[in-house]
């Protein structure tokens, strides 16, 4: 296990939602918010410059997708663990995320939960 903070970056176009994360990551003090992009370029970019251990992604954005932003997490072999978050879940969507490397998949309207579970023992299962 590590002992310095988690790095975490979020790539989420809702600003409610993205308010939504950094109050929940602030109360987690395992986590360090270390960049948010809005669009998939964006969210490229950040995780080329920040290299965090964990990204949040949301599948649907206003520009381009998550997707994106994790095939190129895929196809450049980063270390970042990717969760995808999603407030139009399916089975093939989490499949198919899972198939390019995402090792979460969170439905938005279920909360945070899963995020404080992390703080008590990140284990790559995010």
């Amino acid at each position: 296990m590590q002992d310095r903070p988690y790095r975490i970056a979020v790539v989420e176009d809702s600003p409610q939602y993205l308010a939504a994360i950094k109050a929940a990551l602030a109360d987690l003090r395992k986590f360090v918010l270390v960049g948010t992009a809005d669009n998939a370029a964006d969210g490229i970019r950040l995780v080329e410059r920040a290299v965090p251990d964990l990204l949040l992604v949301d599948v649907f954005l206003k520009q381009g997708t998550g997707i994106e932003v994790l095939q190129h997490c895929r196809s450049q072999q980063r270390p970042t663990t990717v969760t995808v978050m999603t407030s139009a879940p399916s089975r093939e969507l989490e499949h198919y995320c899972r198939s390019l490397g995402a090792t979460g998949f969170h439905d938005k309207a279920e909360g945070f939960d899963w995020l404080a579970a992390m703080a008590v023992g990140p284990n790559k299962a995010f």
